[in-house]
């Protein structure tokens, strides 16, 4: 069984909860027997990180391959998901993760920001 994680009120309202924010909390609500799959705001490579180390299994990036279409066509889309995949690639790499496997939420940190960024790490 498969749970699509949609959180699309946060387009509609400024200071909703955001889509990567629930993730853990759908995860751990569904448990082991469904997947996770995550579909809000995916726009680039640290997101597809982001959503992976958070419980999902695979991401939705609707929007930024139909921006590629709109722009070229087949060949439009195709570059969008090369680069997304790249990006993905980059990020997992920049933050020192050697494989899918091992992005998991012990590699994220929430860091609050207060003014003084410096003083918040």
């Amino acid at each position: 069984m498969t749970v699509t994680a949609l959180w699309y009120r946060t387009m509609e309202l400024d200071g909703a909860i955001g889509s990567l924010e629930v993730l853990p909390e759908i995860v751990e609500a569904v448990g082991k027997d469904m997947t996770v799959l995550f579909d809000s705001g995916i726009r680039t490579g640290a997101d597809i990180v982001k959503a992976i180390a958070l419980g999902a299994k695979a991401v939705f990036v609707g929007r930024p391959v139909m921006y590629g279409y709109g722009i070229n066509g087949k060949e439009g889309a195709k570059e969008v998901l090369q680069g997304l995949l790249a990006d993905f690639y980059l990020s997992m790499a920049i933050a020192g993760i050697p494989s899918i496997a091992d992005c998991r939420r012990e590699v994220l940190r929430r860091v609050q920001y207060g003014g003084d960024l410096k003083a918040s790490l």
